[in-house]
């Protein structure tokens, strides 16, 4: 049996170029404008501990790694401009992007 679906703040990771790439809140149901998740996991070694998101738009992502990565993290913000960061990050290791 399938786990019951939530939107997706997060998309599936696919690979991209020298790792994985997350991309972040592709689907968000218009009654969520604003609101805050936690605890995000995601293949290759990294969990987005926090996404912040205001307006429809990303306000910040804190991925972190639980082996030695590189990871893209896109998202877009509230104009619609599309950001793509890479991050390589040691196990453990946390960053802030958006």
């Amino acid at each position: 049996m399938s786990p019951p679906r939530s939107p997706r703040c997060c998309r599936k990771v696919t690979p991209c170029g020298t790792g994985p790439l997350i991309e972040l809140l592709l689907a968000l149901p218009p009654r969520w404008p604003g609101s805050r998740v936690t605890g995000l996991r995601a293949r290759g070694g990294v969990t987005v501990e926090e996404l912040v998101w205001a307006d429809g738009s990303v306000g910040a992502a804190t991925p972190a790694a639980t082996a030695d990565t590189t990871v893209g993290i896109r998202w877009r913000d509230g104009d619609g401009t599309g950001r793509l960061r890479r991050l390589t990050l040691t196990a453990g290791q946390r960053a802030t992007v958006a």
